[in-house]
């Protein structure tokens, strides 16, 4: 039901991407793994976060 829209978001996050963010795994539409690079100039400018997104804990009723 959803696939299409999901699809579409993750062929525009590929392609236009805000700096520091970057797609480590979304082979499925249930999970996507995306690498978050801190803020520079901060205290996490070294670090790179592992954010999974479950789909599955969405509220997709709002």
């Amino acid at each position: 039901m959803f696939a299409r829209r999901l699809s579409k978001e993750l062929k525009d996050l590929a392609m236009n991407a805000p700096a520091g963010v970057n797609i480590i795994d979304a082979n499925d539409f249930k999970v996507w793994k995306l690498g978050l690079a801190g803020a520079p100039g901060t205290l996490y400018d070294v670090m790179v976060h592992i954010y999974a997104a479950d789909r599955r804990q969405w509220n997709m009723s709002l």
